[in-house]
């Protein structure tokens, strides 16, 4: 019953809970689901809350601390362009970007294009 009912919370009460420490797993959950900004109030983020947050939102990559490249490659395919806020990224991450956006490989740094003959 708890679990349909934070669903039905929209965003604004969701951040509200969070940024009054009521920091619960199912709160954090549904807060990154539909808004990705709530990410970085969420003080003990498991794998999985950042996992959720990109899959909805992939330029939330931006707020994860040295993504594995699992969840870069999930970031670059929902949100190409978020790949600018990936550091170093693999060769697979730059081509999963390219594919799902050519745009991304004029504004992949000259280093990056270098390495990876691009």
């Amino acid at each position: 019953m708890m679990k349909k009912i934070l669903q039905e919370f929209d965003t604004f009460h969701l951040l509200h809970l969070i940024l009054n420490d009521v920091q619960d797993y199912e709160i954090c959950k549904n807060a990154v689901v539909k808004n990705g900004f709530s990410l970085p109030y969420i003080k003990n983020r498991t794998y999985e809350i950042e996992k959720l947050s990109v899959e909805n939102h992939g330029w939330t990559i931006k707020y994860i601390k040295n993504p594995p490249e699992e969840l870069q490659l999930i970031a670059v395919k929902k949100y190409a362009l978020s790949i600018e806020f990936i550091k170093n990224p693999s060769l697979e991450v730059c081509l999963a970007a390219i594919e799902k956006n050519p745009y991304v490989k004029e504004i992949l740094p000259q280093e990056i294009k270098d390495k990876y003959n691009l």
